[in-house]
């Protein structure tokens, strides 16, 4: 997010490269078009900074139950 506000966009949210969302870093002026693509270069910034770059990640999908 950034230092001024915290609101997610819905469309943000999901994966869908056909949306004009998207959030810039203030100090690399990356630009992300999804909160999925931005957690994970968090993680792995946060891993590298502790020393922990060759660790390799592995990225999974959880499905809820469905609620009957």
């Amino acid at each position: 997010m950034n230092r001024t506000h915290d609101e997610v966009l819905v469309g943000y949210t999901g994966p869908d490269p056909g949306l004009q969302f998207f959030k810039e870093d203030v100090v690399t002026e990356v630009r992300y078009r999804n909160l999925f693509d931005m957690m994970v270069d968090i993680i792995i910034c946060a891993m590298m900074v502790s020393g922990h770059q060759n660790i390799p990640m592995i990225v999974t999908e959880a499905r809820w139950r469905q609620c009957h």
